[in-house]
């Protein structure tokens, strides 16, 4: 004997809307902005040895983060050894003046929070000759 259990139509098209609810992935959230985020050097700018650089970027959560550390790669980011900024935070957009003293075509600046390091943002890679 036979044990199937009919489902009518209703039932079916329940069951089918269930389904395409739970796998309907083609609207991602929204992914929040960064907490902190650099907008200069973005990459692929040329400085001189000597210049003077306004390094920039901009905080989107002031109450994450009360100061900052900012350091220079010379090795397209494997490390960065160089401190070249360290400072409170008095608004959402800040900077600091950098002199390059380095010479390399695989410069990065990391913008860090001073108490946590997973709140940072990398520049594209530049040069200094």
């Amino acid at each position: 004997m036979n044990k199937f259990k009919v489902l009518s139509v209703a039932s079916l098209l329940g069951l089918l809307a269930l389904s395409m609810s739970c796998n309907n992935s083609t609207n991602p959230p929204p992914t929040p902005p960064k907490t902190l985020q650099i907008i200069y050097p973005a990459g692929g700018e040329n400085f001189k040895v000597g210049d003077s650089v306004r390094v920039k970027w901009k905080i989107n959560d002031l109450t994450q983060i009360a100061s900052v550390q900012v350091d220079l790669s010379i090795d397209s980011g494997k490390s960065f050894p160089i401190n070249i900024g360290n400072g409170s935070i008095p608004s959402s957009i800040a900077d600091t003046v950098w002199v390059p003293t380095v010479a390399s075509t695989k410069c990065i600046i990391k913008v860090k929070s001073y108490t946590d390091a997973l709140i940072n943002d990398k520049s594209g890679v530049f040069t200094v000759q």
